[in-house]
């Protein structure tokens, strides 16, 4: 509150500073950076993004997915949704300018990544309208009012991420299944179902198969699923989310711990990474 106190003064903006504390909020984003292990970069976590089906479960209108894989946007009327790879948006606004970014005040940032083996560092954001505020936070168990003094909070931050991040995540369970070793993965269900019969392990692994490539949503289209096959496919894959026998995104757990210490991501953190 101080530092754009005084930032607002510095560029000849008088504002007294409770008008500033009590000022009303019509949008406020809030995020995280995220560090990634090298062996799963942000680009494999959106291309998986990119096959869920999360538009009725987040009532969302619009799905952009920009530069090869290194950005995802999800819009709804009254708050949007972005998940992009940080490293590469420094490089874009380094190399076209700071408006080509998705973030406009990078400073010296731009220039940690020269001639250093890069890290991966994934940017989370949820941005909400004063009419998605009330609602989330109510259902969050919050009561602050719309102000920037009560909004401009670490635990309000914290709360709105995770609570996405669980719900985009949720749907990941079928894309974190490793379809590579079909061997492993036949135990893996066999461990998960005893009872089951080939046919039905068969049908699991085709199904988990179609998924992958073609989408969830397109899936469900492309075989035809009736409303009980298809929620007792996703049931039975679900139980495969635990498995230790067959996961892709181990680091998922990672992010979410990330999102639950809420501890900042500094500078020093990212070059001794990118220095490893």
């Amino acid at each position: 509150m101080t530092a754009l106190h005084r930032a607002l003064s510095d560029m000849g903006i008088e504002v007294p500073y409770e008008s500033l504390r009590y000022a009303k909020v019509s949008t406020i984003h809030y995020s995280k950076n995220i560090l990634l292990e090298r062996s799963t970069p942000c680009f494999l976590l959106i291309q998986a993004l990119e096959k869920l089906d999360l538009s009725t479960k987040l009532d969302l209108t619009q799905t952009d997915f920009r530069n090869g894989g290194q950005m995802v946007k999800y819009h709804a009327s009254s708050y949007e949704i972005a998940l992009y790879d940080k490293v590469k948006d420094l490089e874009q606004a380094k190399k076209y300018g700071a408006k080509r970014g998705m973030e406009t005040d990078y400073g010296d940032m731009a220039d940690l990544f020269i001639d250093k083996r890069k890290p991966e560092v994934l940017r989370f954001e949820i941005r909400l309208t004063a009419k998605k505020i009330r609602p989330l936070f109510k259902t969050l168990g919050f009561t602050q009012s719309c102000t920037f003094d009560e909004l401009f909070n670490a635990t309000l931050s914290r709360a709105v991420l995770l609570h996405y991040w669980k719900t985009i995540t949720n749907g990941l369970y079928l894309m974190n299944i490793d379809t590579k070793d079909i061997e492993r993965l036949v135990h893996a269900l066999h461990s998960a179902f005893p009872k089951k019969r080939p046919g039905k392990i068969m049908e699991l692994i085709g199904f988990i198969a179609v998924c992958q490539n073609l989408g969830v949503r397109g899936a469900r289209m492309a075989l035809g699923l009736k409303n009980h096959q298809w929620y007792r496919l996703k049931a039975d894959t679900k139980l495969l989310e635990n498995s230790t026998t067959c996961p892709r995104f181990l680091i998922l757990n990672g992010i979410k711990q990330q999102l639950e210490e809420f501890i900042s991501l500094e500078r020093q953190d990212i070059v001794v990474e990118a220095l490893l």
